[in-house]
């Protein structure tokens, strides 16, 4: 406060200084809910302390440990480049002894209300003359309780600081560590939610390999069943006949029974490992598509339960991904399998769509129906099959939805999106 002034003026000019410095505070609470990063909060705060505050300039430096420089990272008012030409330390070094690089080694508030006769500001006179900074206060910014930084005001006028202004702008600071604590438990909650968005990323890729060694260690065993054990089968059944027809009359008598239960055992052996192959590699699907395979093994369900299966829509142009194809197929395999043997049903219904870069399948019925989170709960063998189908979905990428109520059947809906 200029003591040359009438008592009463002074008393105006502080009351005027101090509403300006309330306003700051407001306007620095609103700027922390605002702000979204760190350095909109820094120039916001500089911006409003010369604008609403009528400081001269106001800057936030931020200490790097490797160099031990306070570097300034945001500024308002610095018209006449006085931080083009200074450098700042926070070490016991010249440049570090100043007001700044005091505060910040103490951990304290520097107040300097005559620039030109402090000793501590020697080494910035010359630039503070050209700006016009007369007075100036220093005020440690904090980070984790840790020191991490200043924030500088300089006023065009001696004496500027008195202990309520000095207050205020200590709250200033206080309410900037606040923001920072803040913007930090933000980035690390960012970093945490990246690092499982990164691990769900890489199970999802190794889920989709482990898929893809499965499918193909399958069909390398319906190759080799069919080509290998298949072949071997159909050669046994042709020496069973060879053999009976080259057998005398009377042995034909004696052992024919033998002959033709071992033929219709040979039969079944072989239409067994037919089933097996089926299952392995579902027949169609590399050669003809998705809605051709389901359509294949719908029928051979509907033969063996009775049911009443249609499938319709059409096949998705361009194809989908081998690896999402057979991932659907199987997931549907896994919904007919559950509703044969739970669901009570007599129609079912599979329908592929495709549109606008999305294919859809749905498997409808009209059986009993479930409480799903019931079901999850009990750890029922149907739980675990929908848990076995929903993970099959997410490692390719499809969404999976399940709905069903008690006494109104069960509607499985997958969706994918088709890659850019």
């Amino acid at each position: 406060m200029n003591q040359d002034l009438d008592p009463q003026l002074a008393q105006q000019l502080e009351i005027e200084r101090l509403d300006k410095l309330y306003a700051v505070l407001a306007h620095v609470n609103q700027a922390i809910v605002r702000m979204p990063t760190q350095a909109d909060l820094f120039h916001t705060v500089c911006r409003v302390l010369v604008q609403q505050g009528g400081f001269g300039m106001a800057w936030v430096g931020w200490c790097n440990a490797a160099t031990a420089r306070l570097e300034p990272v945001a500024q308002h008012g610095d018209t006449h480049g006085y931080l083009q030409g200074i450098n700042i330390y926070t070490d016991i070094r010249p440049e570090g002894m100043g007001p700044l690089g005091t505060a910040l080694r103490e951990e304290r508030s520097y107040i300097c209300n005559d620039i030109f006769n402090d000793p501590a500001t020697l080494p910035w006179r010359e630039a503070a003359r050209r700006s016009g900074f007369r007075s100036s206060g220093a005020f440690v910014v904090r980070m984790r309780g840790a020191v991490a930084g200043a924030l500088s005001v300089y006023a065009l006028e001696r004496n500027y600081f008195q202990d309520k202004e000095v207050a205020l702008l200590q709250d200033v600071a206080t309410d900037i560590s606040f923001a920072l604590d803040n913007y930090a438990r933000r980035e690390a909650r960012r970093r945490a939610d990246a690092a499982v968005a990164e691990y769900a990323r890489q199970l999802q890729a190794m889920s989709r390999q482990l898929l893809e060694v499965q499918e193909n260690e399958r069909r390398l065993l319906a190759r080799e069943l069919h080509d290998s054990v298949g072949q071997e089968l159909t050669a046994l059944s042709l020496n069973l006949s060879m053999i009976r027809n080259a057998l005398p009359p009377e042995t034909a008598a004696l052992v024919g029974p033998r002959l033709d239960d071992s033929q219709r055992l040979l039969e079944h052996t072989t239409q067994h490992l037919r089933h097996v192959m089926v299952t392995l590699r579902p027949p169609g699907l590399d050669e003809l598509g998705l809605l051709a395979a389901l359509k294949d093994h719908a029928q051979r369900v509907a033969r063996r339960s009775g049911f009443i299966l249609t499938v319709q829509g059409s096949e998705p142009r361009p194809r989908l991904p081998p690896t999402v194809e057979i991932a659907l197929f199987r997931i549907v395999q896994e919904a007919l399998n559950n509703t044969v043997k739970h669901a009570q049903a007599t129609d079912i219904t599979i329908t592929v769509e495709g549109s606008d870069g999305r294919v859809r399948l749905c498997v409808t019925d009209n059986g009993c129906g479930f409480d799903p989170q019931r079901r999850a709960a009990d750890g029922s063998t149907t739980g675990m099959g929908m848990t076995t189908m929903r993970e099959r979905a997410q490692a390719v990428g499809a969404s999976f939805a399940l709905h069903s109520a008690r006494g109104a059947g069960t509607t499985i809906t997958l969706d994918v999106v088709r890659p850019a």
